[in-house]
């Protein structure tokens, strides 16, 4: 459109919202091409503010202002984060068929080096990359941020996998759902920062 200006009555991102915004009307084609898709609208810092958004630049995520969870989302966290304990415990004895009750049947596991979807084939993944190695690898997971939705419960996590012959470390988002009194894992999404191998060829 031809404008300076434009008036919005109300914007709403996540559980924020803002009236009355008047905001610049800038040609954002040159940019679109640049980041290679189209682009709605660019969020500056002044209004980014304004809801409450904080940048984790060492993770690159940003966070909307939320309030503390109650008691009932507090307790479906904790919920969850036992129950994914127990998934690193099956993990880390090479434990296949216990770990693969841990993943909904459409799991999705996405990293720079592809994507897995589906059960049996992230835990042949596992099987095959992890659990023939002698001593078996170490995982340690620890979560940050878990919000809960419903019976859902997302989170960041960072996470170390350890063995004389292996070594990766990284972060990632984790969608859980608890359903019929069992938490499976619907979907994994991985950034490792360090991996290195000492296997023997």
């Amino acid at each position: 459109m031809n404008a300076r200006e434009v008036s919005i009555g109300e914007f709403t991102l996540g559980g924020h919202s803002l009236r009355g915004i008047r905001l610049p009307a800038i040609d954002l084609t040159a940019i679109a091409k640049a980041c290679g898709g189209p682009l709605d609208g660019i969020l500056g810092v002044d209004l980014l503010e304004q809801l409450s958004v904080t940048i984790d630049l060492k993770r690159s995520v940003a966070r909307l202002g939320v309030a503390p969870p109650s008691a009932s989302e507090a307790s479906l966290i904790a919920d969850m984060e036992q129950a994914v304990h127990s998934c690193s415990e099956a993990f880390n004895n090479a434990d296949a068929d216990k770990l693969a009750f841990c993943f909904d049947p459409d799991f999705v596991l996405s990293s720079p080096s592809g994507e897995l979807r589906g059960r049996e084939q992230a835990t042949n993944h596992f099987r095959k990359q992890y659990f023939s190695l002698t001593p078996h690898v170490h995982l340690s997971m620890s979560m940050n941020d878990p919000r809960a939705v419903g019976d859902l419960v997302w989170t960041l996590y960072d996470y170390t996998i350890e063995s004389p012959s292996v070594h990766t470390t990284g972060r990632g988002m984790m969608l859980c759902r608890k359903s019929e009194n069992h938490w499976y894992i619907l979907s994994m999404h991985e950034s490792p920062i360090e991996s290195s191998s000492n296997r023997a060829q």
